[in-house]
């Protein structure tokens, strides 16, 4: 029997314009970036995603958007 094992992947996009495609169980925290964390990230991210290989990276998507996407309320 073949079984078939679908996984969903959530599309966010970083400043530079490139699309990222990230699977949600992957995704440890999210948090609009202080002001003085902008000289860390690219200009242009409205939220910061840290993952569970703990790396991180800046999305233009607001948090909120984020958590949408996530399957979070309204």
């Amino acid at each position: 029997m073949i079984e078939a094992l679908a996984l969903q992947l959530i599309t966010l996009h970083q400043p530079d314009g490139r699309v990222i495609h990230v699977n949600p169980a992957e995704i440890t925290f999210f948090a609009a970036p202080r002001r003085d964390d902008k000289q860390l990230l690219v200009s242009g991210s409205n939220c910061v995603v840290f993952l569970t290989t703990r790396r991180y990276f800046g999305v233009v998507e607001t948090c909120e958007a984020v958590r949408q996407l996530l399957g979070g309320a309204p």
